[in-house]
């Protein structure tokens, strides 16, 4: 079954016009190069005006518009992200034997962005971009205990939908206070029954919390001896990648409820 329409498919094209030779273009060059009309080139650059995928210059010419630009930094920041977590987690991978697994917090989600599993046949295994807890486990709740008031609430309803559980607030921020005091969150059993995860957060600019980075494994293997084995190297670590990412403990703000 196809699904193509043709006014969605000619603003596509139009945006594919713009490259890093051409970055701008007039309404009859756009027109040329799809070998439409212009006026029906001009009433898909209206609306794609109006949504913000492209821009007018002074002289009338077209360029690319904000919504692109904030697109491609999505995607930039993931890469930034991803790149600047691969060695940290190929380091706590071989301290710990065990799968490190790297997320990123977009607007309520933690997403898993990258992981490396562990070569033990008996494993803990996470998909990339799969959608995982934020108010159980390490992996979210070191995120969010970093979240200012108003938006752990508006996460803790958003989760309550999404995985169908409830969630009682004043227990996860005792939880949350003590993950921010240790610079870490540390559970066991609390998404998969014998499975304990260690996480630290990575922060950005005023200590907005960017996603964590954590460790997983079973509990009989993944013990107290050996995440104390690598626990302040991963504190640490992770925190430079912080810093890299913009964050300056001057900057930073608790959460009101501190």
């Amino acid at each position: 079954m196809e699904y193509n329409v043709r006014a969605v498919e000619r603003a596509l094209s139009i945006l594919k016009c713009f490259n890093s030779n051409r970055k701008e273009i007039s309404l009859l060059e756009i027109s040329e190069i799809m070998s439409l009309n212009k006026s029906t080139v001009y009433r898909l650059l209206v609306n794609l005006k109006n949504a913000g995928f492209v821009d007018t210059t002074i002289d009338g010419k077209y360029i690319i518009g904000n919504e692109i630009v904030r697109l491609a930094n999505i995607r930039q920041n993931d890469d930034f992200l991803i790149k600047g977590s691969y060695s940290i987690m190929e380091s706590l991978a071989q301290l710990s034997g065990e799968t490190i697994i790297l997320v990123k917090y977009d607007n309520c989600r933690v997403i898993c962005l990258d992981k490396i599993e562990s070569t033990n046949a008996l494993k803990i295994t996470s998909e990339i971009g799969v959608n995982l807890p934020m108010m159980k486990g390490a992996t979210g709740k070191s995120i969010a205990a970093f979240l200012t008031d108003a938006e752990l609430e508006k996460c803790v309803n958003f989760q309550q939908r999404e995985f169908k559980e409830q969630y009682y607030l004043p227990k996860l921020k005792n939880d949350f206070k003590q993950i921010r005091k240790n610079g870490y969150a540390l559970t066991t059993s609390e998404i998969d029954d014998g499975v304990t995860a260690f996480a630290v957060p990575i922060l950005g600019h005023d200590g907005h919390v960017l996603g964590s980075i954590s460790i997983a494994g079973p509990d009989f293997r993944f013990n107290e001896k050996i995440i104390n084995s690598f626990k302040h190297k991963a504190i640490e670590e992770i925190g430079n990648l912080s810093k890299k990412m913009g964050y300056s403990l001057n900057s930073f703000n608790p959460p009101s409820y501190n």
